[in-house]
């Protein structure tokens, strides 16, 4: 009975890792904007980055250091207003290619001289500065775990779910370079970077929201 249940959590942890990782945020907003503005290697590069933070966090979940993280809220509120300072700077970069765009200016022909490794970064910086990615995390292995667990049972839930991270980040990036999508992007690519600021900006504006109500909470 103990190895069906386990079982049966780990369907539904696969389940709410697929929807959680699948759904918009800006890891997948950032690698289909890099995919179709600059190509295969600039998305791939951004999605490498956001998979190595979501395994960074998910080891340390499955390590348990998720309860400290939570007991120094703040610490994890400065972390998390970084983390919306940045994505309000992605959020000025890609209004700024908008209104070059509407202007009729030149776009750069490529990457703007920037190299893998800075696309790297960026989906690196983009996972590891909103700690919510190891709330998630915590939440998928606390669905697994029963009375009895294997101690090893939390990293090979995150192995295996990083896995399938891997399959959607660069399935994200491999869709959106196609020729169809690059193609489509150059004749409407403006309403992509217009709708990159806005939803950019409001990942923004609720992660330091966050960060402030965290503060919050930890003074008083």
């Amino acid at each position: 009975m103990e190895i069906t249940q386990v079982a049966s959590n780990i369907g539904w942890a696969v389940v709410v890792y697929l929807v959680a990782t699948i759904s918009p945020g800006p890891g997948n907003l950032a690698i289909m904007n890099a995919a179709m503005r600059w190509g295969r290697g600039a998305g791939l590069s951004v999605a490498t980055g956001v998979i190595t933070g979501s395994l960074f966090w998910g080891l340390v979940a499955a390590a348990g250091l998720s309860v400290l993280i939570a007991a120094h809220r703040g610490t994890t509120a400065v972390v998390m207003t970084l983390g919306g300072l940045y994505l309000g700077y992605l959020a000025y970069r890609s209004f700024r290619s908008f209104r070059r765009a509407l202007s009729g200016a030149a776009a750069p022909a490529g990457p703007e001289g920037r190299s893998g490794r800075s696309f790297y970064l960026q989906g690196l910086a983009i996972h590891l500065l909103n700690p919510k990615g190891v709330l998630a995390w915590s939440a998928i292995i606390a669905i697994v775990l029963v009375p009895g667990s294997a101690p090893i049972l939390p990293l090979l839930v995150v192995a295996g779910c990083w896995i399938l991270g891997v399959m959607v980040f660069y399935g994200y990036a491999l869709l959106f370079s196609s020729q169809g999508m690059i193609g489509w992007y150059r004749s409407h690519g403006f309403w992509i970077d217009l709708g990159s600021a806005v939803l950019f900006g409001f990942f923004s504006v609720q992660l330091i929201g966050r960060s402030f109500a965290m503060a919050g909470g930890a003074s008083s």
